[in-house]
């Protein structure tokens, strides 16, 4: 893994493979996972306006599909299988 090289792929720095648990050292990421970014914010909208809770426009949303699957496409070239694609799992 740690040849892979992509804009939108995440860094793997290090792995722990003598004992359990098997651990893994990858680069920071301030927002956290997407599953936890998106529950922390709201999309833009009507509703959105009424309460204090960040909000993400529509655009920003597709932008990180296209980024998501931007990534996928680069692992598929590569014959590389993810198996478990989940917005826990996009960093």
């Amino acid at each position: 893994m740690s040849r892979l090289k992509d804009p939108n792929i995440i860094r793997l720095l290090a792995v722990c493979i003598y004992s359990d648990p098997l651990c893994m050292i990858t680069e920071y990421m301030e927002n956290g996972d997407l599953n936890q970014f998106l529950s922390r914010h709201e999309p833009e909208g009507h509703l959105a306006l009424l309460s204090n809770t960040p909000t993400v426009s529509f655009s920003n949303l597709c932008y990180m599909a296209t980024q998501i699957a931007s990534g996928m496409k680069y692992l598929s070239s590569l014959k590389f299988v993810h198996r478990d694609l989940a917005t826990r799992n996009c960093l």
